[in-house]
């Protein structure tokens, strides 16, 4: 009834029906409505941590989940009052205090962090704000770019997309990346401001061309799906190039699928597998699912269904709606696994739960058929 999906490179460009507060980036969570040309979908799993992160660190505008806003993963540079004697820490703590009433920004800044932290004070958010907005005032970029996070979440302050993007502003026309990145985002998405891609694309050059990864990424989709610029696969690549050089594992798979078809380089199928295999290493997701089309299909290895059902079933147990389906293909026909109805049912099913359509299409007729097999033996 149904055969294995065959992988295929299907870049898709960031939506603009949902604009969300500032979390690590996933620019796909889609799933295909077909069998001949699925859409793999790339997730990310990682907690988000506080608005109050480094001075040199912010957070992500996501396009497909409401959290609160994060921080890039650097080490702080909060001095943490936890390594020093109560003594030191409470002197710390009043000279910072003091810097701060005398008007210095960094200090400002700083102790509106340790506010937000609860780092050698009482949690507070509101007086994180007020020291943060004090900051801001001064022309702290930091500061600019982390209470324009606090509006859009509206932590100890009102939550207000469009001063989330007056903040933002502020501190992208003072060359913060991460304003510049998140500013970028909310065109796209028409968030807090007119949606506009040219605007959009502006401002994620300017930060890509500081070393943004995530910006770097978002370019790279944008080129490949026409969005802002002319669509350009080679253009395409060479920002995922970037992205990936920086450690951008979804610009990992891209790339690797990009050399896997052909598209804005050259065809590189062995190449292709080895990138996948040492994404698999780092477990993730759909990589998994991609080796599993290529031993399915017998891309420049030999076909093995047994391989391409295992990693299909490591894919489908991390929740991959793809690799669901493929697994419950395999099972319906025996192709790799001991043929089992029951499980390709149960396959189909998990995949149908996240919207897969052809996976409900084929989820009705065989359980059509069992009915009417039960029928018949009654």
């Amino acid at each position: 009834m149904s055969q294995p999906l065959s992988p295929a490179v299907n870049l898709t460009p960031l939506t603009s029906t949902a604009q969300t507060d500032a979390v690590l980036v996933n620019t796909t969570d889609s799933t295909p409505s077909s069998s001949d040309n699925p859409a793999p979908s790339l997730h990310t799993t990682q907690t988000p941590p506080s608005p109050f992160g480094n001075a040199d660190a912010g957070a992500r505008v996501d396009t497909s989940a409401h959290t609160a806003p994060a921080t890039r993963t650097q080490t702080a540079d909060t001095h943490s009052s936890s390594s020093t004697s109560p003594t030191t820490a409470a002197n710390e703590l009043a000279a910072l205090t003091e810097a701060a009433l005398s008007g210095d920004s960094s200090a400002q800044y700083e102790l509106g962090k340790r506010y937000g932290f609860g780092d050698g004070v009482a949690q507070n958010d509101k007086e994180a704000a007020n020291w943060i907005t004090n900051a801001a005032n001064q022309g702290n970029p930091n500061a600019q770019f982390t209470l324009g996070l606090l509006h859009l979440a509206g932590r100890g302050v009102t939550k207000d997309e469009a001063q989330a993007i007056n903040w933002y502003r502020k501190a992208a026309k003072q060359n913060h990346a991460d304003a510049q990145f998140n500013l970028g985002l909310m065109y796209i998405t028409g968030r807090g401001v007119e949606q506009n891609h040219d605007q959009a694309v502006q401002w994620l050059e300017l930060a890509a061309k500081k070393g943004h990864a995530e910006a770097q990424f978002h370019l790279g989709v944008m080129c490949a799906a026409g969005q802002g610029v002319e669509k350009n696969t080679i253009k395409a690549f060479e920002w995922f190039t970037k992205a990936a050089d920086h450690g951008h594992t979804e610009a990992q798979i891209y790339l690797a699928q990009m050399y896997l078809e052909g598209n804005g380089v050259d065809q590189d199928i062995p190449l292709a597998i080895r990138m996948f295999q040492t994404l698999a290493e780092q477990n993730h997701t759909h990589a998994y699912f991609l080796l599993g089309t290529v031993y399915a299909s017998g891309l420049e290895v030999q076909q093995d269904y047994a391989i391409a059902a295992n990693w299909f079933q490591m894919a489908a147990e991390q929740g991959d709606s793809n690799a669901q389906f493929n697994l419950g293909v395999m099972y319906e026909l025996g192709n790799g696994v001991t043929q089992d109805i029951n499980r390709a049912i149960r396959w189909y099913h998990l995949a149908a739960q996240k919207g897969l359509v052809e996976a409900m299409g084929v989820l009705r007729i065989l359980q059509s058929d069992l009915i009417s097999s039960k029928m018949e033996g009654a």
